[in-house]
């Protein structure tokens, strides 16, 4: 695996060690979050933040992803665009 991916790994290792206090309302499935860090790795390093995981705020509208504002119960809703 490349540096991109051995990170997501970590994030979900952690993730999942702490299934019984969960943070997250909503977590993109591993298999996508490492599609992803494949393409990332085969981008040119043009920043420091390249490759590095992230954690985008439930309030922000961000395609596929549910905008839940920290309501489990509008976890369904996902914008069409960011």
């Amino acid at each position: 695996m490349g540096q991109v991916a051995d990170a997501i790994e970590e994030v979900y290792r952690r993730v999942e060690a702490n299934a019984s206090n969960p943070v997250f309302i909503h977590v993109v499935a591993k298999g996508k979050a490492l599609e992803r860090a494949a393409a990332v790795e085969k981008m040119p390093k043009v920043s420091p933040l390249w490759g590095k995981p992230f954690v985008v705020k439930d309030n922000l509208d961000v395609e596929g992803l549910p905008t839940t504002a920290g309501c489990p119960s509008l976890r369904m809703t996902s914008p069409k665009r960011s």
